[in-house]
This record gives C-alpha cells, structure tokens and sequence, in this order.
C-alpha cells in the first residue's frame, strides 16, 4: 500500500498542508493519517473506516475519493494475486515429496464395469425414446450442436441466448454506494438521514475528554467518558442517537462518512437514521 501513501504525502507536501492542519478539520486523529502515507491499514477496524478516512483525506488535500478507491482496489488485487502464486509454486525452495512406497495397481473392479455397461444402456435407452417421441409426433429432434430457440435462462446464469444464438454477457448491475444527508439542525440536535446502506457503521473518534450518551431505537444503550485516541464502535440499529458533552474534540464516521462536530460549543445530539 506504499504506492497510495506516498501519492497522499507528495500531495499534501505540495499544497504546503500540514498533518495537524487536516486532524483540526476532518477530527482523524494524526497518528492515522501517518498510518495512511506510510501505506500502514491494518490499525483502521475494517475497509469501511479505512475508505472513510482515505475519502476525507483526499478530498481535503484536492485528490478524487473514486480514484483512490479504484487504486486502493487495484493494490489489494495485485497482492492477492502475488499471494496466490506464492501458494500454487509451494513457496520458494519448495520440492515435492516422492513417496516413500509405490503403490500397487488394483485390477479394475468387475461391479464398475457392470455399472457403465448400466449406464450406457440408460442414456442410450433415452436417447432413443426422446427421438422415437420426436418422429411420431411430427417434431425435429435437434442434433448434436444445433441450437434451441432463443429463451430466457430460468436458472440466472453469467450467459444468456441472444438472437443469433451466440452467447452474450448479461448487463453489469451497479452497487449504489451509502448516501448520508442532513435532515434537520438547530442549535441543540441535528438528524442525519442513511440511504442504500444494508446495515449502519457508527464509529466514534475523540481528541481529547468528551462524555457521551447513546440510545438506539428508543432504548438506553450505554454511557462513559472517551479520552485523546481512543475511538469507540457503535452497533447496527434502525435509529440511533448520540449525545455529546463536548462536542468538539469528537467526530463522527458513518459508513465511512465523516460528520463533523467542530464549532459547536453546547452539549449536542446526533441523529442518524437508516432509511430503506
């Protein structure tokens, strides 16, 4: 992953940014955006976080999330694919062993022979009817390598009949990546709205005290005080809320998008809500 950390680091040099500069404003805490120009993701709790931080990153320093995301994606295939090589050829050095003691060769069982014989009176019994049935019925019985008309496959396969009966690739269908919007805010709350998000990923980054509260779908969850670095993983609800003491030395990633709560003095509530 060096290769994405040190596109990140070339182009936050060039605009003169500093790593404080872009903690202040996206609340990713510097010890993270290190691990991103060093090319170091295994401290990031999963793909969803990493991506966040990668698209807040970028975005702040002029770089295009969807192309760092293709390149992300690119490095994960190629060591994937150097893995699996790795695995194939044994390692380096690797020789196979020849077994110590040859194995005797076993006649051929006599019951196998009396069941292929079986089985070729079968097939060839239904290849029969099925062209017995053909002709009395005044149909074609299709030959070897004549095609069927044109049908829709019922079992979905990756290629269907077109009409020239050549195979054609079925249309590639599209994810829809987790939209996040605002909803409502005042001085006291705001609601965030998640659409096309089959589950939602709450993750919680502090740098510095801050008491929360947090209830999901009506229900009391839980309460405590988070200190500088510590981050702090929310479960899956329909509807959850969190309250926050202090408000500014915490930010917010939801399915990898950041909300930021910097310039708000007061105690503050967050809204989110998954949306089908």
């Amino acid at each position: 992953m060096k290769e994405i950390g040190e596109l990140l680091r070339e182009a936050r040099e060039e605009k003169g940014i500093t790593l404080e500069q872009i903690s202040n404003d996206t609340k990713i805490p510097v010890r993270l955006l290190q691990d991103l120009e060093q090319g170091n993701f295994s401290r990031f709790a999963g793909k969803v976080y990493l991506k966040g931080a990668l698209r807040n990153y970028g975005e702040y320093i002029g770089l295009d999330a969807q192309e760092l995301f293709s390149l992300y994606n690119r490095v994960v295939e190629q060591n994937d694919l150097s893995n699996q090589e790795v695995v194939n050829s044994g390692g380096k050095g690797s020789k196979k062993k020849k077994p110590l003691i040859k194995m005797a060769k076993k006649p051929f069982p006599m019951v196998a022979l009396v069941w292929i014989a079986v089985l070729i009176f079968v097939v060839g019994g239904s290849i029969w009817y099925r062209y017995d049935q053909g002709v009395n019925n005044g149909e074609k019985v299709p030959y070897p390598g004549e095609f069927l008309p044109d049908e829709l496959d019922e079992d979905n396969n990756e290629y269907l009949y077109d009409n020239k009966n050549d195979f054609t690739e079925p249309p590639v269908q599209t994810v829809d990546e987790p939209v996040l919007t605002l909803h409502m805010e005042d001085s006291r709350q705001a609601t965030y709205i998640l659409k096309e998000a089959e589950e939602k990923e709450i993750v919680l980054l502090f740098t510095g005290d801050c008491w929360i509260s947090i209830q999901q779908d009506g229900r009391f969850v839980q309460q405590g005080t988070f200190s500088d670095g510590q981050q702090h993983r929310i479960g899956d609800a329909r509807e959850t809320t969190i309250r926050f003491g202090n408000p500014p030395v915490a930010s917010i990633l939801v399915n990898g998008q950041a909300i930021s709560l910097s310039g708000i003095t007061n105690p503050f509530n967050v809204t989110i809500r998954r949306e089908e």
